[in-house]
């Protein structure tokens, strides 16, 4: 028999390799791309891009062994790449460029300098830009961890970032799009005969998405209470950010949390590419809103969610719920400071559409379900 080599295809970004997994979570791969939840879309994208290389991650995943700087259906925005000499005197702080039109790329294991590659080797003349998480307008950083430390992801400044210190500053920006599968670090160059996950992806303008929605719920106008709800907001995109596309409000009480679940509520982006109500003043920074609430689950075939694969037991480790939806309020509900009473499948379930309340006395959380129209279009 000849010899063959078996391929296996990764269906994020339809990858083509013969290195198999040292692990993989079966049973989250539905996180890999919006199949689950895209009611519709424009059909069209704007072309190929690059996320910036000195983007922090926020996990490693384990078949691709590269991190993961943002999941299926973030909001992004666009930066152009500039010929080399463009570069001059100012370079582009955001996309880690630096005055001569290079970045970095790897460190010499024998002098310890980092090596770099111009602008023009690293992205062919096919390369429409480069994007970077939407923050609504608004300046914001983060913190670069160990984890970018140990898969040489750079800092913007061209070097090895000091986990918890070094900061990646993304200047205020406009979003232009949503990225149809999760997004890895570009760390191309950063070994020698080392195959690294090396695609482009397309930003998707315009569409409609079914994604949880989550309300805080306390008195904003209670100044005992405004340090809490900052951290439990804080706390609750700490442990959903990495892996899901979301819609995240603040309301008063109940009766105004359920009012925002009206029709039309417009959205914008968060500091980190979620959708969240629109109060900018800038009219640009407006990118969807809720068409309705779909929290009367199951629809079609939502509810039949294998507990293991193969197992034909629907629905048992879920509640009835999609994986999403559940695994999204699971780790919502245990977020660490917020720590809601219980987290099995039925309270789970009962919480959508009930509030439960939180470990900080004053403060709840209303979880649903929505169809959300996103895009530059929306108005």
């Amino acid at each position: 028999m000849a010899n063959t080599t078996i391929e296996m295809l990764n269906p994020t970004g339809a990858m083509f390799n013969n290195r198999l997994p040292q692990k993989k979570t079966t049973k989250y791969d539905v996180f890999d791309t919006l199949e689950d939840i895209t009611r519709y879309s424009l059909g069209i994208n704007y072309g190929t891009y690059y996320p910036t290389k000195c983007a922090p991650g926020y996990y490693v995943d384990n078949y691709a062994e590269v991190p993961v700087i943002m999941p299926a259906g973030n909001i992004v925005s666009i930066r152009s790449i500039l010929p080399k000499e463009l570069y001059s005197g100012s370079g582009d702080t955001v996309a880690g460029v630096d005055t001569n039109g290079d970045i970095a790329t790897a460190v010499n294991v024998e002098t310890g300098a980092v090596m770099k590659k111009p602008v023009d080797f690293l992205y062919g003349k096919d390369v429409a830009g480069l994007f970077v998480k939407a923050n609504g307008g608004v300046e914001a950083k983060d913190k670069y961890s160990q984890i970018d430390v140990d898969n040489y992801i750079f800092s913007a400044a061209g070097a090895i970032p000091t986990a918890g210190v070094t900061e990646y500053t993304r200047a205020a920006n406009k979003p232009a799009g949503i990225v149809a599968s999760r997004v890895f670090a570009d760390i191309r160059f950063s070994y020698v005969n080392y195959s690294i996950v090396d695609h482009g992806y397309s930003i998707i303008p315009a569409g409609v998405l079914s994604l949880p929605v989550v309300v805080v719920i306390a008195d904003s106008q209670d100044s005992g209470l405004t340090t809490a709800i900052a951290n439990t907001i804080a706390a609750i995109k700490g442990a959903v950010d990495g892996k899901h596309q979301y819609v995240i409000l603040q309301a008063d009480n109940e009766a105004l949390a359920i009012e925002k679940f009206v029709s039309g509520l417009a959205l914008q982006s968060d500091r980190d590419g979620k959708f969240t109500e629109f109060t900018s003043s800038d009219a640009d920074q407006k990118f969807g809103k809720i068409l309705s609430v779909r929290s009367r689950l199951p629809q079609t075939l939502e509810a039949y969610q294998d507990s293991f694969p193969g197992s034909q037991i629907t629905g048992m480790d879920t509640g009835g719920l999609s994986k999403r939806l559940f695994t999204f309020m699971k780790s919502a509900m245990l977020a660490t400071g917020v720590s809601s009473s219980s987290a099995l499948p039925g309270t789970i379930t009962a919480a959508l559409g009930t509030p439960v309340n939180t470990s900080t006395t004053g403060i709840s959380l209303l979880f649903a379900n929505a169809d959300v129209e996103f895009g530059n279009i929306v108005r």
